[in-house]
């Protein structure tokens, strides 16, 4: 089994074989974070690819001050940040938020449990779009995809006290805003 230190030697001499190796194991991570960031489906799959370009291009820089997830991870960030000012600046025609996809319901829950389940995503993201972008990074890297606070910190060029602190407060904000959403 070769190491993610080989890996990345490898990868950054050029090697698109070990690069490909090298991100295999971070790629689910970085497209929840794309999803959790832009809410479309879509838009997370092509800022993903977009990141792993950077990435990829960017690698042979890569100067290990940073462990290689906290490092990718942040480069997709800026991707998605980026995405979502010009989206701000440029509004689209489509919605900010993909529409629920209707699913056949699986065999169990009857008609009334599947659309509570649906009302509730709904409701659940409509809350986490209105979170002010750094409060939902924030949350989306530390809930949805397990980073540690100093990871955070490292990811979103911040102190700890600072994600620990917009954790917190995106939170509290999600919670009211899911319950209005709800009522």
């Amino acid at each position: 089994m070769v190491g993610e230190s080989e890996l990345l030697e490898r990868a950054q001499a050029g090697e698109e074989g070990a690069f490909a190796d090298l991100v295999r194991p971070y790629e689910h991570r970085l497209r929840a974070l794309a999803r959790g960031m832009v809410h479309n489906e879509q838009d997370a799959e092509d800022l993903t690819q977009e990141a792993l370009l950077r990435i990829y291009r960017a690698l042979p820089y890569f100067q290990r001050q940073a462990a290689f997830s906290t490092w990718a991870c942040r480069i997709l960030t800026h991707v998605c940040l980026d995405h979502l000012r010009q989206r701000r600046r440029r509004p689209r025609a489509e919605p900010f938020m993909e529409e629920e996809r209707q699913e056949p319901p699986e065999p169990g829950p009857g008609p009334e449990e599947t659309a509570l389940r649906v009302e509730l995503r709904a409701n659940l993201r409509t809350a986490l779009a209105a979170l002010p972008v750094e409060q939902r990074t924030v949350l989306v890297l530390h809930d949805v995809c397990s980073f540690k606070y100093r990871e955070i910190a490292a990811i979103s060029g911040c102190s700890v006290g600072t994600v620990k602190s917009r954790l917190f407060t995106a939170r509290l904000k999600l919670r009211q805003l899911y319950t209005a959403a709800s009522s």
